[in-house]
């Protein structure tokens, strides 16, 4: 069976602490049936630039302390390059932590540990725990992003030059990359056998919303309740609006439902019931599906509409997340035709049974 590699770049100057290092790393890959770490070991960053042109990284460990005479500066010049312009996990090991100059938010993927208080091969552990998400190969350095940006840059784009250069320079860039992103998008719709791909519930939404003002499609909560931006998003973008108008999310038919399938031994009907609202085939709602970024879920009712005041509204409202517009404009599209409906009057299902048999 071949072992998937780990690839980490280790900065440390001290002979000892490297030699510890690798026999943890050789422990490690006789231990595991399933990752194998390469490392490239360092007393500085002087190779740095070469390693990560040749290579996936998976994560970089960092002693703050290397160097000769600049301690303080190498060191955290050094984390300052790597978190700012590659996509590279970073694991702070040393014995001098008080030397970091900046107070970087700590999470999955970067990590301070004073030497003596960490176990190495509990870093490593935590580093094949990222690996194994599948973070790095598809967001990092040499990745996949890395691959279709190539993509569009060689075959969409290049031929749309001339367009760019007449472009205001205040404007160029954000139209490039929205370019860009489009077509990112696209080839994203497509799987690996050329057939149109599944979304995750994560994908619905983007939490944190990256916008400060409510818009069309955010989730939001105002007066003690949670709704749905619905109004058109044109007269949003243009502010061409008196009133904003919200569905309101219902949270106790999935809640209820969600109690139910998760007993032991599951519920069958429940489960069905559930699927019939993952492919909306309520009318009156539309799901927004449980996952970690809404751990609740919820249906948006399109019969609970409210209006309210546009300024009233800007005051008192906080956006909770986002939904994708893959998404939203779906949401849109079901809320306007289910005040389309036309109807007919109800025919008699009986009577029409009764005309096809006397007409054998």
């Amino acid at each position: 069976m071949n072992k998937d590699i780990i690839q980490i770049i280790i900065v440390e100057d001290d002979k000892e602490i490297q030699e510890i290092y690798e026999d943890s790393i050789g422990e490690f890959n006789s231990s595991s049936t399933e990752y194998e770490i390469k490392s490239f070991m360092l007393i500085n960053d002087a190779d740095i630039p070469k390693i990560i042109f040749n290579n996936r990284i998976d994560a970089i460990i960092i002693d703050l302390d290397w160097g000769s005479g600049h301690q303080r500066n190498e060191g955290n010049d050094l984390v300052k390059k790597i978190y700012e312009d590659c996509r590279i996990p970073i694991f702070i090991i040393s014995g001098n932590l008080q030397l970091l100059m900046v107070d970087y938010t700590e999470g999955p993927i970067f990590k301070r540990y004073q030497r003596d208080d960490k176990d190495f091969n509990e870093v490593l552990e935590e580093i094949k725990d990222l690996y194994s998400t599948g973070y790095t190969k598809v967001m990092g350095n040499s990745s996949e992003i890395d691959r279709m940006l190539g993509k569009v840059f060689r075959e969409y784009m290049s031929d749309s030059l001339s367009f760019w250069k007449d472009q205001a320079q205040d404007i160029q860039t954000q139209r490039m990359l929205r370019f860009a992103i489009t077509r990112i998008n696209e080839m994203l719709t497509i799987n690996i056998n050329d057939n149109l791909d599944d979304y995750d519930a994560l994908e619905f939404y983007i939490k944190p919303s990256i916008k400060n003002v409510a818009f069309t499609g955010d989730i939001v909560s105002y007066d003690e309740k949670k709704y749905v931006v619905i109004t058109a998003a044109c007269d949003m973008a243009q502010n061409k609006l008196d009133f904003v108008v919200l569905c309101e999310i219902d949270f106790n038919i999935i809640k209820h439902l969600m109690l139910r399938i998760k007993v032991e031994g599951g519920d069958k009907k429940a489960e069905n019931q559930f699927g019939d609202y993952v492919n909306n085939k309520k009318y009156r709602y539309h799901l927004l599906p449980p996952c970690q970024f809404f751990s609740s879920g919820g249906l948006v009712d399109f019969q609970s509409i409210r209006s309210v005041a546009k300024s009233d509204f800007a005051d008192g409202v906080t956006i909770i997340a986002s939904i994708n517009p893959v998404f939203s404009k779906d949401i849109q599209a079901r809320f306007s035709q289910y005040y389309g409906r036309q109807g007919q009057p109800q025919l008699k299902k009986d009577d029409l049974i009764n005309w096809i048999k006397a007409n054998r």
